[in-house]
């Protein structure tokens, strides 16, 4: 004898759910600029790699994956901007920690200090 679907969860085969969960329009518009900023920052690694190499295929299929499921005409641009900001926030903040690790001692460990890459500004 098979439970009720109250007992098991599952709804009963061909029947659908009662609510479908559309999201909050507000996250999925910050994922798609947050996408589109890597695909962006994908993008202008291209020329630094070797034309040909295994890496340098890989990353343009990426790019050319995402560009299809993310066109630019999905992208807000107010929130573009937000994404570009938070971008470079946390870059600040990680130079900030990198620049406090060095005061303690725990940056000084051998070799020359590196400065982070920051990602271009459009």
């Amino acid at each position: 004898m098979a439970l009720p679907p109250s007992i098991t969860g599952i709804p009963p085969a061909g029947s659908s759910p009662a609510a479908v969960q559309s999201g909050n329009p507000g996250a999925n518009a910050q994922a798609v600029a947050q996408v589109r900023e890597a695909i962006q920052m994908l993008s202008a690694t291209l020329p630094q790699l070797p034309v040909g190499s295994e890496m340098q295929t890989a990353v343009a299929k990426v790019v050319a994956d995402l560009s299809k499921k993310f066109p630019e005409q999905d992208a807000a641009p107010g929130v573009q901007m937000s994404a570009i900001r938070d971008l470079a926030q946390r870059a600040q903040q990680q130079q900030a920690m990198q620049a406090l690790m060095r005061q303690q001692g725990g940056g000084a460990q051998g070799g020359p200090e590196q400065q982070p890459q920051q990602p271009p500004m459009m």
